[in-house]
């Protein structure tokens, strides 16, 4: 326990850092950027094309469904990096391409560890508003010691789904917060395979470049 306490105080204050320094970013001038527009919100937004970078962290419940013999309660923390394409195409000007590196464990019914890999799709509904809703979906790769009833093997394979939003607070940083589903499972490749299913809420910072 007291190793997760350690975790969760350095993240909060690598996160305190982060919000900061983010608001006044230096100009080649010497000066220095505006904090947050009120009046002219879009103004605040990052511009179509640009990347992006975030930290959350979140815990969630996993119920026994979609055949799991066992509930699986999780809590992890997400490095999200991605960036909005560039297109004449005002869906394609929506979507950013990117990927998360995340780890974690399950708390509940008995502790084990989580960490994966996840390439994903992100739409983003209102670029350039105050608040900028989102969805997003994944495929990658899982290392985990959560063994029987559920899972028989270390390397899964995990799709996600989410939806979240951003909420500006200056012209280069996000209130971020999401609800995700997250499965697990081994496509089959060896038995038991009935997966892991679980729903996290995470709230963090993304930083705009």
């Amino acid at each position: 326990m007291q190793h997760w306490k350690t975790f969760v105080a350095g993240t909060g204050l690598a996160l305190a850092a982060w919000a900061g320094l983010a608001p006044v970013a230096a100009r080649a001038d010497g000066t220095t950027d505006a904090r947050f527009n009120a009046s002219d919100p879009s103004a605040n937004a990052a511009a179509d094309g640009t990347w992006n970078a975030g930290f959350s962290l979140g815990a969630g419940f996993g119920p026994a469904i979609f055949g799991s013999q066992s509930q699986h309660h999780l809590a992890a923390g997400f490095l999200h990096v991605g960036r909005r394409l560039e297109s004449d195409k005002s869906f394609l000007r929506r979507l950013e391409l990117g990927g998360e590196v995340w780890g974690g464990g399950q708390y509940d019914p008995e502790a084990a560890y989580v960490t994966g890999l996840t390439p994903m799709a992100r739409y983003h509904f209102q670029p350039g508003s105050r608040l900028s809703p989102f969805v997003d979906l994944g495929l990658g790769f899982v290392l985990t010691d959560i063994g029987l009833p559920d899972l028989s093997t270390t390397y899964q394979f995990s799709p996600q789904a989410g939806t979240g939003v951003h909420w500006t607070l200056s012209k280069h940083l996000a209130l971020t917060l999401q609800a995700r589903y997250i499965h697990i499972s081994n496509a089959g490749l060896e038995q038991p395979n009935d997966g892991v299913n679980a729903f996290v809420f995470t709230g963090g910072l993304t930083r705009f470049f």
